[in-house]
């Protein structure tokens, strides 16, 4: 076997391993979970569902859209009537679960 093919397939197993471990991984919250921001979002990273953009603050509700793998989730914001508003990427310690 080459050294390339060999390189690649050590490659391949290690990507197989990272999904499958963030797939397992323990996290504070779960998909679709109602969540409500403790900070407020870096606007750099908000991403607006529609062009009106309401400024989104701290206090403000979601919901976790999926977990990414730099250990953030990956948030949906919503508005008084439970319509998207918008994305935010925020980290475990600026949110809190909403019963």
């Amino acid at each position: 076997m080459s050294p390339s093919l060999k390189i690649l397939k050590k490659a391949k197993s290690n990507i197989y391993k990272l999904f499958y471990s963030l797939d397992k991984m323990q996290t504070k919250f779960k998909k679709q979970q109602k969540v409500r921001l403790l900070v407020n979002p870096d606007t750099e990273y908000i991403e607006y569902r529609s062009e009106e953009e309401i400024p989104i603050k701290k206090g403000m509700l979601g919901i976790i859209n999926i977990h990414l793998p730099n250990g953030q989730y990956h948030v949906k914001i919503l508005d008084e009537e439970g319509n998207v508003i918008a994305y935010v990427p925020l980290g475990e310690e600026d949110l809190e679960a909403v019963d």
